[in-house]
């Protein structure tokens, strides 16, 4: 009896403890699981994602800025130059660098250590050093076409003028003149032979609207064809001096580059008609001005110009080229061809383009700096699972006999299950590089070809 009982309270009092300690460990557990949720509910919010930061180094529309700023850090200064944009782009350090007119040289591409982006509000890119934006693996994007009908605009403006001497017209009621007897002279347009030189989207236009003035137009591009010539409704030549000969008018649409420097010069100006037009609203030392200035001499004729080599800054209140502005037989505009309201909407929407595909798909449209096809010479496909780590272990390979990569796309499969990585490669791998390749578990296939030259 006495055993039962003091095994009794034995069981009694190891109940009463094993109660308690359940009570402590419960109250402690629920101490903890409060502090936690302390900590969770206090603890610091996760950083916001960084933005890509943009700067702006000329004028844009300021709705361009305003969409930039809700996914980019913007930075906008008109007036950065030379060594001001330098000095912008070593405190910035943006990723995208975005100008209309201001250059941008070897100097601002290596100030800029995280400049992976120049875009070009506009169509050319001769103010920006390309060869050295390649150099540092920088892409350079335009956007071409977008400013085509506000040029094709003036270039007819200006045909106009030089045939109806429009601007003298005004200077001269402006003086208090009345000369109907002089300015009573003009040839007409319809029927008269239009030379245009460069059929780019800037000369289409213009073959648009003058074959709507009814002028006859002879064409001449460096890919033009005499069907492309028939398609389009004028005449084909083979050569700038054989579309200049016998034409009454002519008008330049090339981009700037060492082929087209002096392009238009005395060849083609000597074989136009006396009296003949001449328009260049493209760039300036296309024509070569000094060939220009002779030929007004010998053969009258009459130049409208939009460019010029020696342009002031666009912030100058001056212009000091005599030869040009004393002369009678040259009429120039302040280098406003682009500069429509369409137009500047048209290209600010398409900044906005290049800056969003490459933000959100790290693709950039219009980059005029990517060789056109890989220099490489075999082409390697490798089927694999998306896992961590395979696709790293294929290259770690291929490394291993030297063999340089020069193009890479994964392509993920629906389910992102698998995958297929095609590498553009400058050797053929080995056997036994394809061998080991397929020895990895997660591969399911490798194959080589030699790419067609």
């Amino acid at each position: 009896m006495i055993v039962l009982l003091k095994n009794w309270l034995v069981f009694y009092f190891f109940c009463v403890k094993q109660k308690t300690f359940l009570k402590k460990k419960k109250k402690k557990t629920k101490e903890r699981m409060s502090e936690n949720k302390n900590e969770r509910e206090f603890s610091p919010e996760p950083a916001p994602e960084e933005k890509l930061v943009v700067l702006i180094a000329d004028k844009l529309s300021p709705a361009v800025e305003s969409s930039l700023a809700k996914y980019c850090k913007v930075v906008s200064d008109p007036g950065l130059k030379g060594p001001a944009l330098v000095a912008a782009l070593e405190k910035v350090q943006p990723s995208i660098l975005i100008v209309r007119s201001t250059e941008v040289t070897k100097e601002h591409l290596k100030a800029g250590h995280d400049l992976s982006l120049v875009i070009r509000a506009g169509a050319g890119v001769n103010t920006i050093d390309v060869a050295e934006a390649s150099r540092r693996g920088i892409f350079v994007a335009n956007c071409p076409g977008k400013n085509s009908i506000a040029v094709a605009e003036l270039t007819i403006g200006h045909l106009i003028n030089l045939d109806r001497r429009i601007a003298d017209n005004v200077k001269d009621i402006r003086e208090g003149k009345w000369n109907k007897k002089e300015y009573g002279k003009a040839n007409g347009l319809c029927s008269r032979r239009l030379a245009v030189i460069g059929l780019g989207a800037i000369g289409t236009e213009v073959v648009t609207r003058a074959l709507s003035f009814g002028m006859d137009v002879v064409g001449w591009n460096r890919d033009f064809s005499p069907q492309k010539a028939q398609k389009m409704g004028v005449i084909y030549a083979d050569t700038i001096v054989d579309a200049c000969r016998g034409a009454d008018a002519l008008t330049i649409h090339l981009a700037l580059c060492p082929d087209t420097k002096d392009m238009i010069n005395k060849d083609a100006l000597s074989v136009l008609k006396d009296g003949a037009l001449v328009i260049n609203t493209a760039r300036g030392g296309i024509l070569n001005e000094k060939d220009m200035i002779e030929m007004i001499q010998k053969k009258h004729l009459r130049f409208g110009l939009d460019v010029m080599n020696n342009e002031p800054e666009a912030t100058s209140k001056e212009f000091k080229d005599t030869a040009i502005s004393s002369n009678p037989n040259i009429y120039v505009t302040h280098h406003i061809g682009a500069s429509t309201e369409q137009a500047e909407e048209a290209v600010g929407e398409e900044v906005l383009n290049i800056v969003r595909d490459y933000t959100k798909k790290a693709h950039v449209p219009n980059c005029v700096n990517l060789e056109d096809q890989s220099p490489a010479k075999y082409s390697l496909t490798i089927r694999h699972q998306d896992k961590f780590g395979v696709l790293a272990k294929c290259l770690d390979i291929i490394s291993l006999e030297r063999i340089n990569v020069q193009e890479m796309n994964n392509s993920v499969f629906k389910g992102a299950e698998s995958c297929c990585c095609k590498i553009e490669v400058d050797e053929k791998p080995s056997p036994k590089c394809i061998q080991t390749l397929q020895a990895i578990p997660e591969v399911y296939y490798v194959g080589c070809v030699a790419k067609k030259t």
